[in-house]
């Protein structure tokens, strides 16, 4: 579940032209919303939030059915491997 909002929200940021990812870093460095003022920077905000669907995608797609099948030590397996290691 909390794979599916995570995507379903990231997704809908994209679709409003406000990408989460963009908002995050425009916070951080004190930018606020400059970054949507550059054509580039909203491009590659974009990109990267995509990607971040992309994980809770691959993230849904691999652990439902292993959740469905009963499957805990695959499921345990997975949520490892697609845990930390992709947010590196």
């Amino acid at each position: 579940v909390t794979n599916g909002v995570y995507g379903l929200v990231f997704l809908l940021s994209i679709l409003v032209g406000w990408p989460l990812i963009g908002v995050v870093v425009g916070l951080v460095r004190s930018e606020g919303t400059k970054w949507r003022q550059n054509r580039h920077h909203k491009r590659v905000y974009m990109g990267v939030t995509a990607l971040w669907v992309g994980m809770f995608s691959l993230r849904l797609a691999i652990e439902v059915p292993l959740y469905l099948a009963g499957n805990i030590a695959g499921l345990a397996t997975a949520k490892l491997i697609l845990g930390l290691p992709l947010y590196v």
